[in-house]
């Protein structure tokens, strides 16, 4: 934590900022609920924009596409987008700074599917929100090193969206593949928010792990997070199964024209794996009751 904090201050020192890197506000002018557009099957043929910040497009039917979520936010009138990932049914995992003082009815998660579509289709679905829960030592700044919650669905997920498991504590990745993932910008001088764009980094040389967070290197070359990833998963492997090690946060020594290529700040969710599987279990557990009384014609 004394680490992180130093970073803070030369950063300051040296007249750089520091910033969350969610809420980019979404191009899209006409909004119709809170997502645009509909859902419907389209083809997965044609490929997303590209020009992607040092990294590569997803386009519509890449797998990588059901390892995360689009999550939606009305704040003040404005549109805004952050990213997350699916931990169980009706569970989903993001950044505070995306969701805090704004009700459940502000806030809407999109999925893409296949489910319903043929073989060469896909869709989005998009679920509305019951509950958000915000760590409690989140203080709204962009230097919290809490800056977790956890949605609630109204209803289940689709099927075949990636349910993430977070990496266990005495376990480190098998592999040095690091992914991340994220729905923000393309570019620092757009607002090209909601394409899914992905990045490659090294678990060896451009993470710093400390008790409470990671500091990710965006200099290397490779790119990395910007506005409207804040939420997203940093994806490592154990074993050639996915796991979930950080939640993307903030920006570090961010300069006009230079957000996304410096240093990033992610919450390691093995710190938090307590209150996250806390949470997910009350969700989880909560709806399974509801179900089950739902047979006997409620109470």
């Amino acid at each position: 934590m004394r680490q992180i904090i130093s970073v803070i201050i030369i950063a300051i020192a040296i007249g750089v900022g520091f910033g969350l890197t969610g809420c980019a506000t979404a191009g899209t002018e006409q909004v119709y609920g809170i997502f645009a557009g509909i859902t419907r099957c389209q083809s997965t043929e044609n490929s997303l924009v590209s020009g992607i910040i040092g990294g590569k497009a997803a386009d519509f039917g890449d797998p990588d596409q059901r390892l995360v979520s689009q999550i939606s936010i009305m704040r003040n009138g404005n549109r805004h987008i952050c990213t997350g990932s699916l931990l169980a049914d009706r569970t989903v995992l993001t950044a505070a700074h995306c969701v805090s003082g704004v009700k459940p009815s502000d806030v809407e998660v999109r999925f893409v599917s296949k489910s319903g579509c043929t073989s060469d289709q896909a869709q989005t679905i998009d679920r509305q929100i019951q509950n958000i829960f915000v760590h409690e030592e989140f203080d709204g700044t962009p230097e919290s090193l809490a800056d977790i919650a956890v949605i609630e669905l109204r209803e289940a997920a689709p099927s075949d969206v990636v349910r993430l498991p977070l990496l266990p504590e005495t376990e480190l990745p098998t592999s040095d593949d690091v992914l991340l993932l994220g729905f923000g910008i393309t570019d620092e001088k757009l607002k090209d928010a909601e394409t899914l764009r992905r990045v490659h980094k090294s678990f060896r040389s451009d993470f710093d792990l400390r008790e409470r967070s990671i500091v990710v290197n965006q200099q290397s070359g490779k790119g990395g997070f910007c506005r409207g990833d804040s939420g997203a998963p940093l994806i490592v492997q154990l074993w050639n199964e996915p796991y979930i090690i950080g939640v993307n946060s903030a920006n570090l020594g961010i300069t006009k024209g230079h957000e996304c290529q410096t240093m990033s700040v992610a919450m390691r969710t093995s710190y938090f794996s307590d209150w996250i599987g806390t949470k997910r279990q009350d969700i989880e557990n909560k709806n399974w009751i509801e179900f089950v009384l739902s047979w006997f014609g409620g109470v």
